[in-house]
C-alpha cells in the first residue's frame, strides 16, 4: 500500500508506555493514521519538495504551494533543527518519568525552555514530577531537542 519505512515519534512514544523498546524503525502501513511530530512532518515534506535524495513517498504531482508554505514555517520551528538521533534519545531518557504519549510529542514539538512550559505540556506536573525531574526534562530539551 501506501507504506514506507520509517520511526513514528508518537508510536515510540506509546511503545515505552507498553514497556517496548521506543523508537524502533517500522514499517507504517497507513500513512494517514495517528499522530506525527512536526520533525516527521517537515520530514514527509521535505520528500514532498524534493528537499532530501530519497523519496519516502511517491511523488505523483509538484509539492502544493501549501505544501511549500507549511514546510518553510515548520523550518522555523524547533522541528527544523532536530534529528532522528536526538529525538530517539529525548524519547529514551524521559521513559522513566511516565508521561503519555501526547505529553512526550507536546514536548517534542514545543521544545520548552522554561518551568512554567513543563508545568503547561505536562498534566499534573506538580504532582507527578518532582522539581528535579522538572530541570532535568529542561536540560534534555535544551541538549536534544
Amino acid at each position: 500500500g501506501a507504506g514506507f519505512t520509517w520511526t513514528r515519534v508518537a508510536d515510540a512514544c506509546v511503545a515505552f508506555g507498553r514497556g517496548r523498546s521506543a523508537f524502533v524503525a517500522m514499517k507504517v502501513l497507513c500513512a494517514n493514521e495517528g499522530l506525527m511530530s512536526n520533525f516527521e512532518l517537515l520530514e514527509v515534506l521535505r520528500q514532498r519538495t524534493r528537499e532530501t535524495p530519497v523519496a519516502l513517498l511517491p511523488h505523483v504531482h509538484d509539492p502544493f504551494p501549501t505544501e511549500m508554505q507549511c514546510s518553510d514555517t515548520l523550518k522555523k520551528t524547533p522541528a527544523g533543527a532536530q534529528t532522528k538521533e536526538n529525538l530517539a534519545k529525548f524519547i529514551k531518557a524521559v521513559e522513566p518519568l511516565n508521561l503519555t504519549p501526547a505529553e512526550c510529542l507536546n514536548l517534542i514539538n514545543s521544545k520548552p525552555t522554561t518551568d512554567v512550559e513543563i508545568h503547561l505540556l505536562v498534566e499534573d506536573c506538580e504532582k507527578r514530577l518532582k522539581e528535579s525531574e522538572v530541570e532535568h526534562l529542561l536540560k534534555l530539551s535544551a541538549d536534544l531537542l
